[in-house]
């Protein structure tokens, strides 16, 4: 009997050591991810990726060329000769600068300075200045408003000359090279109407 009873306090000991090294899983909650916001910072459709230069180039041109230049009028050299003697460059002189108020709103500042070695640049020299806002569509691409003015004073007897506009434009960069397409409608005015005109550039 007690052969018996010894026999019995084995196999339950046994049984008990097989339970306790039995390994134990513990199956925690499931708690999906937080979804990720569409234009989250730093991501490729954030507008401060837009070049300002970029989002400032249809309305500024369009300013440049609202005003009727006297120089041409009255020298042949213009951007050609002179200018390649004095600087190298037969392109104008036109400072650039601009501050970022938002991500998306900023100001621009600009001038022209007309051709170097020109001696009647000085008659066209003007300044201006506008606001752009790039609205993200998807990424690289951006729907921009602007509107701004500009200035040229008046010499020699020669009145002041304005002009005013602004437009929407839709503009495209290339990821890998950075070049920006630019398609959109302009509005310019002088005081003397309004002139309503489609534009099409770019940045290279």
């Amino acid at each position: 009997m007690l052969r018996a009873f010894l026999l019995a306090l084995a196999t339950l000991s046994v049984a008990h050591v097989a339970i306790a090294q039995e390994p134990t899983f513990t199956l925690a909650p499931y708690t999906p991810p937080a979804p990720a916001p569409v234009l989250a910072a730093g991501s490729p459709t954030d507008s401060s990726t837009l070049p300002p230069n970029a989002a400032s180039l249809p309305f500024r041109l369009s300013l440049l060329t609202t005003v009727y230049p006297v120089g041409p009028a009255l020298s042949v050299g213009g951007c050609s000769g002179p200018s390649v003697a004095a600087a190298g460059t037969i392109f104008p002189v036109q400072p650039y600068t601009q501050f970022q108020l938002t991500p998306r709103l900023t100001l621009h500042g600009f001038s022209d300075l007309g051709c170097p070695g020109d001696p009647f640049a000085p008659l066209d020299a003007g300044a201006g200045g506008g606001l752009t806002y790039a609205l993200p569509l998807r990424p690289n691409t951006w729907l921009v408003a602007s509107g701004g003015g500009y200035v040229v004073p008046g010499h020699l007897g020669l009145p002041a000359r304005a002009a005013a506009g602004g437009g929407l434009d839709l503009v495209v960069q290339q990821p890998k090279s950075g070049r920006t397409l630019t398609s959109g409608i302009g509005v310019t005015t002088t005081g003397r109407g309004v002139r309503v005109m489609p534009r099409v550039g770019g940045t290279f």
